[in-house]
């Protein structure tokens, strides 16, 4: 499936389009205490004002036929599990144990977005995961253990891959974020103390190294490689811009104002760092395994940028409100807003099923860049 030079004309012109817009997104690029360098985002200006349907079609002939997935609460699809794990399903008015009002970015690329028809959605993600239960733990199966499971799953023959190619995604970062983060604040409530932030930098280096790891893990097993196979990596949002992260940091600093923007402001460049340590193993897999590799292409994107934007122009994405949740808790009762479709938090950390939708159309044309080039 893989292609060392582009098939036709039509081909190199979406290039051409795709470099130039990717270059509109990296040169509007924050700035942030974190160092920068530019490195290998799939990034292009995420037009999602467009009918939808127009996303569903292909400019390759080769489509996935199943897609993975491996993550946490964003990622999880309220698939079954064993009874010890039940507790991770969302009890209503959360939509079928999913965290959200509705089905997830998974099953809207798995139900005919991605590919224009139907594929299987072997989804493996546990709300509450982590990337390494050695790393931070939680008593939810990490993704290590989560893609440990689908290698097993593939190689006993319990699941339909279809013929190939199939799509792996992970997205997997803000509870071992959040841990990482607390921590440095039990330890320093200044949160400025240069050992105290080296320190939580090399933490969130550590989780990247593991992501490498296992994304490197499935891509080489033998049996994973019956099939085609392609990977792709999703960061997270900027966390700085994420509601439920601004109210613990009010907490956290009881109350003081300034120390709860320090906070803010430190999640923000955690995440930062996370998501640009995993541009840089991308772009380092790349050059070590080709790209595409032999066994598939490797590839992320600038989500960041996505967030931020629909952060502060909803109304650019047909939403309207992303400064306060659609699910809220009034004298101890959930009340849900009265028009979901238009919010962009269904809860103060978790997206509606209408930014779930969004954030599928805004990763297709990543993905079919991706099929394009390679």
């Amino acid at each position: 499936m893989c292609h060392s030079f582009f098939k036709n004309v039509s081909a190199r012109h979406l290039l051409i389009v795709y470099l130039a817009s990717s270059a509109l997104v990296l040169v509007g690029a924050r700035t942030r205490v974190v160092s920068r360098r530019e490195l290998s985002f799939v990034s292009f200006e995420s037009r999602l004002s467009v009918d939808l349907e127009s996303r569903q079609s292909s400019q390759t002939s080769e489509k996935h036929t199943s897609i993975v997935v491996f993550g946490a609460s964003w990622a999880d699809n309220a698939h079954p599990r064993p009874d010890k794990y039940k507790g991770t399903f969302r009890d209503p008015p959360y939509y079928k144990g999913r965290y959200s009002n509705g089905i997830i970015w998974a099953e809207y690329l798995a139900q005919s977005l991605l590919t224009g028809r139907n594929i299987p959605l072997l989804d493996y993600a546990y709300g509450g995961a982590v990337a390494s239960n050695t790393l931070t733990y939680t008593d939810k199966p990490d993704t290590n253990t989560q893609s440990d499971t689908y290698i097993s799953d593939v190689r006993n023959g319990k699941i339909n891959r279809g013929a190939g190619p199939v799509l792996h995604f992970w997205w997997i970062g803000l509870n071992q974020i959040t841990q990482i983060w607390t921590d440095a604040i039990k330890a320093d409530p200044t949160a400025r103390q240069p050992d105290v932030v080296a320190k939580a930098h090399s933490q969130v280096q550590d989780n990247v190294a593991e992501l490498k790891r296992q994304v490197v893990k499935v891509m080489q097993d033998p049996a994973v490689q019956r099939a085609p196979c392609d990977f792709f990596i999703v960061p997270i949002p900027n966390m700085a811009e994420v509601l439920t992260f601004q109210f613990q940091a009010v907490d956290l600093s009881k109350n003081v104002t300034q120390l709860a923007k320090t906070y803010v402001d430190f999640i923000g460049d955690l995440s930062y760092a996370y998501n640009q340590g995993i541009a840089r193993f991308v772009s380092e897999m790349q050059t070590t395994y080709g790209s595409p590799t032999t066994h598939g292409w490797v590839r992320t994107m600038d989500f960041e940028s996505f967030w931020k934007s629909a952060i502060d122009d909803p109304r650019k994405y047909q939403l309207e409100v992303s400064d306060k949740a659609c699910l809220q808790s009034v004298n101890g009762t959930q009340v849900v807003c009265a028009n979901p479709e238009k919010y962009v938090f269904w809860d103060s950390l978790h997206p509606t099923t209408a930014m779930h939708k969004l954030i599928a159309a805004n990763l297709v044309p990543a993905i079919n860049v991706a099929r394009l080039l390679f």
